[in-house]
């Protein structure tokens, strides 16, 4: 079982080395129109949890892909994402560096609902995005093993998004680069 401070939550389900698969669980943001001038126009969106699966494979002991599928139930469409990530040699005890990269997709239904906007209802102008690509990422994340429990880890990501989000009234940067930092505890 896990869960992470961004709302998700699953279980592991595989006995095969090698291969991960199991439920996942996430909880959607809420948002409103009212909620930033960027916003006008925007449908509100309801705070939902989120229904899905993942599914994992490892191409050698350093190698795997990583993919999840998720019905939004907000929005009444699919969001889904597939990666890859490569665990580089280890420069330290205790210590791994994994780069990945990935993209992220989405329904025409989970498109509307995040981006869409209506001139009418006080919007820029009218936009209404189709389904398909909605980020391009490609990160580093490095962890330390502090004890076999806890574990320090930091990430950097470079995230582009893709057409239909990026021409969206409400994005103001189609090129964003987020970095984190979090304590885990292994049980």
């Amino acid at each position: 079982v896990f869960v992470s401070a961004s709302g998700v939550a699953g279980m592991h389900l595989s006995a095969t080395p090698g291969v991960e698969y199991g439920p996942l669980l996430a909880a959607s943001n809420a948002r409103g129109p009212e909620d930033g001038w960027r916003l006008r126009g925007t449908r509100r969106i309801k705070g939902s949890l989120d229904v899905g699966g993942f599914y994992g494979h490892y191409l050698g002991e350093q190698t795997r892909v990583t993919s999840n599928l998720l019905y939004d139930t907000s929005a009444r469409g699919w969001r889904g994402q597939i990666g890859l990530q490569k665990t580089l040699p280890s420069l330290a005890a205790h210590h791994t560096v994994t780069v990945s990269a990935g993209v992220s997709l989405a329904s025409g239904a989970v498109m509307d609902e995040r981006y869409a906007v209506s001139f009418a209802a006080g919007g820029a102008r009218d936009y209404r995005p189709g389904g398909g690509v909605t980020a391009v990422e490609a990160g580093v994340n490095w962890n330390w093993a502090l004890s076999s429990q806890w574990l320090l880890n930091s990430a950097v990501t470079g995230t582009r998004l893709g057409s239909g989000p990026a021409g969206s009234p409400v994005i103001e940067r189609r090129n964003v680069i987020t970095w984190s930092s979090g304590l885990g505890y292994r049980f």
